[in-house]
């Protein structure tokens, strides 16, 4: 014997919310591939590359190191696309090739949490930064520098260094076990004044960078404070971490810079701009193009003229405890830097 299951039971495919949900899964798009976001999204800054493009780098080289770094980390497609444009504008105006391999700039994904509608949001963002080995080529390209050479100095080096009227610099590196770091320094021969300079940076001095430095460390939350970094505990995937010879090298470059007058080389003052906004949080710099002019966001990307202010100020803040540096970001609030 059939049981029979009551009327109201079956199934009416031709109701008429049944149908209504069959015609919106046919209709909606499928799912665009990794291939072709990447695609559509260099082809959407094209113009933007081409305006903002800095010395010594080609466009299309340009937009082949930035399919070559979406391609080593897919993650950066998955943040804000104008985020990612404004870091992605600043190598290009900065002329760094993107290429990993290269070490000149790298582009990072981070998480950011702004406040909106009273509620803590979070979104991935992506950061610009620059390598050592790029801040080197940019002292040789602003034309300030013939050459420019950066060193780490361990404990069991030979090294002096004398300030005054005649300075002086000496370093003989160990071929036996070097110790631990306790210097970095920078060396440039100088085309403004035919002689060489140098700036020497100890321990002490590396650390307040690294201190500074968001995503360094692991953070500390405590119920209604406001994260903080935990000094004690270095991230196991920072730069910091992985390669302090390299950052500290990067650090003695910078402050090499930072001590000379750049009225004349803007390019390199730009780079360290750029720099500091994107590693310590402060408001990053609207993009611009080789006239001075700011480039306009793609309109594919941007309902607006203008960069938002959740990507310039979103930059600031802690870091997430999840391999991800995190922002702190009050939407209604106006920059205090």
């Amino acid at each position: 014997m059939t049981t029979q299951r009551p009327a109201s039971t079956l199934a009416r495919p031709d109701r008429p919310e049944q149908v209504s949900n069959a015609v919106a899964q046919r209709d909606q798009p499928a799912p665009m591939s990794f291939a072709a976001a990447r695609d559509k999204f260099v082809g959407q800054l094209d113009m933007g590359v081409v305006q903002a493009i800095g010395k010594g780098m080609d466009p299309t080289q340009f937009k082949r190191s930035l399919a070559t770094v979406l391609n080593e980390t897919p993650d950066l497609l998955k943040a804000n696309l104008t985020s990612l444009a404004v870091a992605v504008l600043h190598a290009a105006r900065l002329g760094l090739d993107l290429t990993p391999a290269l070490q000149l700039a790298y582009l990072t994904p981070f998480n950011v949490s702004q406040k909106v509608n009273g509620s803590w949001v979070k979104t991935p963002l992506v950061k610009m930064m620059i390598g050592y080995k790029g801040f080197i080529l940019l002292g040789r390209r602003s034309g300030m520098c013939d050459t420019v050479r950066s060193r780490v100095v361990y404990a069991n080096d030979h090294f002096e260094w004398e300030e005054g009227t005649t300075p002086r610099l000496v370093h003989k590196p160990t071929m036996g076990e070097r110790g631990e770091v306790v210097a970095a320094y920078c060396v440039a021969d100088m085309k403004t004044t035919g002689k060489p300079a140098f700036r020497v940076i100890g321990v002490p001095e590396i650390e307040r960078a690294r201190a500074a430095s968001r995503g360094a460390f692991e953070t500390i939350y405590e119920q209604g404070k406001k994260p903080r970094p935990d000094f004690n505990r270095p991230k196991a995937d920072s730069p910091w971490t992985t390669d302090y010879g390299a950052m500290a090298s990067k650090t003695a470059i910078r402050r090499f810079y930072k001590d000379m007058d750049l009225t004349e080389f803007r390019s390199l003052a730009s780079a360290i701009e750029v720099d500091d906004a994107y590693a310590i949080g402060s408001r990053i710099p609207v993009p611009t193009a080789i006239s001075g002019d700011p480039v306009k966001p793609p309109e594919q990307l941007s309902p607006s003229d203008e960069w938002g202010d959740d990507v310039l100020f979103g930059n600031r803040g802690e870091d997430d405890g999840d391999g991800h540096d995190e922002t702190i970001v009050d939407a209604t609030a106006s920059s205090g830097d």
